[in-house]
């Protein structure tokens, strides 16, 4: 049978239209940034870029994966800080 690779990509806080009301004001956007350790939302380009890689054969070993591109928001940082 043909190999077949099941993966997942999990975005964060992406700055998106779906996203203008809150990233169009700051006092809803500012709380958000601050539980981001990159300090700020990504960009759909940088989602793109990660399923780019995955349907490439440079990835053609990773597998069973869950791949988080969040600015690193789900590798614990919970405490808010200043921006």
């Amino acid at each position: 049978g043909e190999f077949v690779r099941f993966n997942a990509v999990c975005p964060g806080q992406i700055d998106t239209r779906m996203m203008e009301r809150i990233t169009g004001d700051p006092d809803l956007r500012r709380p958000l940034e601050m539980r981001i350790p990159a300090a700020r939302f990504g960009q759909p380009a940088e989602i793109a870029d990660v399923v780019s890689w995955l349907l490439s054969d440079a990835s053609s070993y990773v597998n069973g994966v869950v791949i988080p591109v969040d600015g690193g928001e789900t590798a614990g940082l919970r405490t808010p800080r200043q921006v």
